[in-house]
């Protein structure tokens, strides 16, 4: 996410609509004073299209010594830095998360009204699927800790990871399963609801996007040309939209395909003012 004070414009990116080009890009017309959540992505960390380093995010930092930094590097996976005499820590903790909603940060008190609103939208099944591939082959990070770590490892193992040798039957049954597993995640920009299954938690996430009243939608589907669009709107230097963690879909099948009837109805139905609202076929 992108709160520009310079230019007057909140940049709000959902999960798997390419918010990461356009946020890298929309990045380098920020300022000083302006806030950008950043990116911890080893692929986005280390491109040289952009500086992915968070800007004025932080909450005042809190020192800790001794046992103290000792439980908090364990309990967080880091204790081999407590191994190599990191005994003394300064803990910062982010103000808005990568993936904040408008709901979501309205909830914490700021004030949208007087910035001009950005986001992204996809083909809602395209979403899905996107987000299902990810699931099982997401970026590694430079901030690695042994859980996240595990974490790569137990997707890169589990039975439902989608391979590019799949059939279309095989990859509908992996697909299908994955959105009914309980939505339990170890996530810290959104709580997991175990009384949740993956699709509806991650479609109630997508729809704080959609269902606001947004100034500017980027359509993925139309993606640089709608970015230069808002970018001459809001006066801004537009760029060549860079590409990332384009190779995690493996396979080029029809998206539809890999919906079953019930799993087809449930996304008409949540989001169905989605459809409707940005011209996407129900079919």
């Amino acid at each position: 996410m992108i709160i520009s004070r310079s230019r007057n414009f909140i940049f709000f990116k959902p999960i798997k609509v390419a918010g990461s080009s356009v946020e890298a890009a929309l990045s380098k017309t920020c300022a000083e004073e302006d806030i950008y959540t950043g990116s911890s992505i080893k692929e986005e960390a280390n491109s040289i299209f952009y500086d992915s380093s968070p800007k004025n995010n932080w909450k005042d930092g809190k020192i800790l010594e001794g046992e103290e930094a000792m439980l908090y590097l364990r309990r967080h996976g880091y204790q081999h830095l407590w191994d190599e005499s990191k005994n003394h820590i300064k803990l910062v903790e982010p103000v808005y998360t990568s993936h904040e909603s408008p709901l979501m940060l309205t909830g914490k008190g700021f004030s949208i009204k007087d910035y001009k609103t950005i986001s992204i939208v996809r083909n809602p099944f395209d979403s899905l699927v996107s987000y299902f591939w990810y699931a099982f082959d997401f970026s590694e990070s430079v901030l690695e800790s042994r859980y996240t770590k595990k974490r790569r490892d137990v997707a890169l193992r589990s039975s439902l990871k989608p391979l590019p040798t799949d059939s279309v039957e095989e990859l509908k049954m992996k697909l299908n399963t994955f959105f009914n597993l309980p939505a339990i995640f170890n996530r810290e920009d959104r709580p997991s609801n175990s009384n949740q299954d993956v699709f509806d938690w991650f479609t109630d996430w997508q729809n704080e996007f959609y269902e606001h009243d947004l100034d500017y939608v980027i359509k993925f589907e139309n993606l640089q040309e709608d970015y230069e669009f808002v970018c001459r709107e809001l006066d801004l230097r537009s760029y060549n939209l860079p590409r990332f963690k384009v190779s995690q879909r493996k396979s080029n099948n029809n998206f539809m395909e890999l919906f079953s009837e019930r799993l087809k109805d449930r996304t008409k139905e949540r989001y169905l003012n989605t459809f409707e609202k940005f011209g996407y076929d129900l079919d």
